[in-house]
C-alpha cells in the first residue's frame, strides 16, 4: 500500500505569533482525520514539518492584504481554527498560489459546503515522466517579483505530446507548489516515474533569466 501524502504543499510566509514578522516556511496540507496544516523550514529539510494546527475542522479562511516587501510582492490570507482562539497568518507569494492554498484548506475545513472555487481557471496537463536517464526536456525559470515558475523551452517529445507551451506558467507539479525555480528543480527530481499532473495558469507571461533544463 502506497504511503499517504499531503493535498498541498510547498512554501508559504508564516508571521510570528504578534503577526508582525513573516518568515519562510514549507508548508503541507493534510485531509486525514479532522485535517491539519502542518508546517517546518524550508530549504533541504522541506517535508520536516514539526508544528501546526492539527484540527482544521470548521476552521475560518479569509483573504488578508496585498502588499509588497523588497521586489516581492505578498498576497496574505489567515486561518482561525474553531478549537482555539489563535488567528494565524500567511502570505503566499502571487494571487494564484494564494488562490490554490484558500481553495484547499477550505476543502478540508468545511467538505459539506458548497462554494464557487476562487481558483477556478486552471488547465490541467497530464504527462507521463521520461525514464531514466532521458530528461523531461522542459526548461523552467523564475526571476525576482516574477512567482511561479515560467516555461521557457519545450525539448522533449512527451512535453511537446501533451500540449506543453513555451510561456506556460506552471504552478503545481503533483501536490507541490512551485513558488520558485528551486522549488521547482526539487519537485521535477523527486516526481514518481509514470503520470505526472501539472496545473498551469491561464495566462501567459515573459520571464527572463538563466534556466536549466529538467
Amino acid at each position: 500500500m502506497a504511503a499517504p501524502s499531503s493535498l498541498l504543499r510547498g512554501e508559504l510566509y508564516k508571521a510570528d505569533q504578534m503577526g508582525a514578522i513573516f518568515k519562510l516556511r514549507w508548508v503541507e496540507l493534510w485531509a486525514g482525520g479532522k485535517g491539519e496544516l502542518r508546517w517546518g523550514y524550508p530549504g533541504p529539510n522541506a517535508g520536516t514539518t514539526d508544528r501546526g494546527i492539527s484540527d482544521l475542522s470548521g476552521a475560518t479562511v479569509s483573504l488578508g492584504a496585498e502588499e509588497w516587501r523588497g521586489a516581492e510582492a505578498r498576497f496574505g490570507f489567515q486561518v482561525t481554527p474553531r478549537s482555539r482562539p489563535r488567528t494565524y497568518f500567511f502570505q503566499a507569494s502571487s494571487a494564484e498560489e494564494r488562490r490554490l492554498w484558500v481553495d484547499a484548506i477550505e476543502n478540508v475545513a468545511s467538505p459539506d459546503v458548497t462554494r464557487s472555487n476562487l481558483g477556478g481557471g486552471y488547465r490541467l496537463i497530464f504527462m507521463v515522466r521520461p525514464q531514466y536517464p532521458r530528461p523531461w526536456g522542459i526548461d523552467l525559470g523564475s526571476a525576482p517579483g516574477l512567482p511561479c515558475v515560467t516555461v521557457l523551452e519545450v525539448a522533449g517529445e512527451e512535453a511537446r505530446a501533451v500540449g506543453l507551451l513555451a510561456g506556460d506558467v506552471v504552478l503545481t507539479l503533483g501536490n507541490t507548489v512551485l513558488r520558485t525555480a528551486t522549488v521547482a528543480q526539487r519537485a521535477f527530481r523527486e516526481a514518481p516515474y509514470g503520470r505526472v499532473t501539472m496545473r498551469l495558469v491561464t495566462h501567459n507571461r515573459e520571464v527572463s533569466s538563466t534556466s536549466r533544463q529538467h
